[in-house]
């Protein structure tokens, strides 16, 4: 996968708000200042996300909970193959796709970006029921 050129400022960025915080995607020699929250754009370069959250931020979010999960599964002797789980805000599916790794029966996505749905089946073609 195409890695991006991203780029964070060079100044202290502690005191911005969660909504407040950014990133320079370059391209083409010209930045592109990105609000991390900006997930409509995000969405739309392939691998941006994984690459900015998981690789750069170090994000560990979906195998945690996609683990505790499993861990309060497993104490209760549920099945997995018998769960059918919600994934709601489901984004580009990296969430999802840790859930079908522990072998659900039936996992449906909802997410309010249409631009998250188009990462999906672009990224993770499948992963959804």
């Amino acid at each position: 996968m195409k890695k991006h050129n991203i780029q964070f400022p060079p100044i202290k960025t502690g005191h911005l708000d969660q909504d407040e915080t950014y990133f320079y995607l370059v391209h083409d020699n010209e930045k592109e200042k990105m609000l991390f929250h900006d997930y409509d754009k995000i969405y739309q370069v392939q691998g941006l996300y994984e690459q900015l959250f998981y690789d750069r931020l170090k994000c560990v979010s979906p195998r945690k909970v996609t683990d505790a999960l499993k861990h309060v599964i497993d104490i209760n002797r549920e099945n997995f193959s018998e769960m059918r789980v919600l994934d709601f805000g489901a984004g580009n599916g990296m969430m999802g796709e840790e859930i079908k790794k522990i072998g659900v029966s039936r996992l449906v996505a909802v997410d309010i970006l249409e631009q998250a749905k188009s990462a999906t089946e672009r990224d993770r073609p499948g992963i959804y029921d």
